[in-house]
């Protein structure tokens, strides 16, 4: 399942697994933030929603969205991760790198991570579907 950004730009693809038994159940979620321009991971998050014989037990983030030009992670324990999503990302040291431009005019160099290296059992599909490939 994916949401994109309301410029489009951006989505958060979430995955889950789930290990059911009669007396047991474990989910655990990961949310990968991507760029639907590059393909490219900007951030990731994950939870689990655990249930046992011993009771029920959360923790993590429990939902990821986009609130202007911010990623808002939600927490099972209540807080909230806030993380500004870039105004402009180029390709540079000939594809090894990419250059996030925030609003405030800072930049920031990374290593890429391509979403597809970090995702199963799905992730690819919803993100070829993102950025129309």
């Amino acid at each position: 399942m994916s949401k994109k950004s309301p410029d489009g730009r951006f989505a958060v693809i979430e995955n889950s697994r789930d290990d059911d038994s009669y007396m047991s159940s474990y989910t655990s979620y990961s949310f990968h933030v991507v760029s639907c321009e590059t393909g490219d991971e900007l951030a990731a998050y994950s939870g689990s929603d655990d249930q046992d014989s011993k009771g029920r037990v959360q923790t993590g983030v429990d939902t990821v969205t986009f609130e202007g030009d911010e990623i808002v992670a939600r927490h099972y324990d209540g807080t909230i991760e806030r993380a500004p999503l870039p105004a402009q990302i180029s390709i540079v040291e000939g594809g090894k790198a990419i250059d996030l431009v925030h609003a405030d005019g800072t930049t920031e160099r990374r290593k890429r991570k391509a979403a597809l290296a970090f995702a199963k059992g799905g992730i690819a599909y919803e993100l070829a579907k993102l950025v129309g490939k």
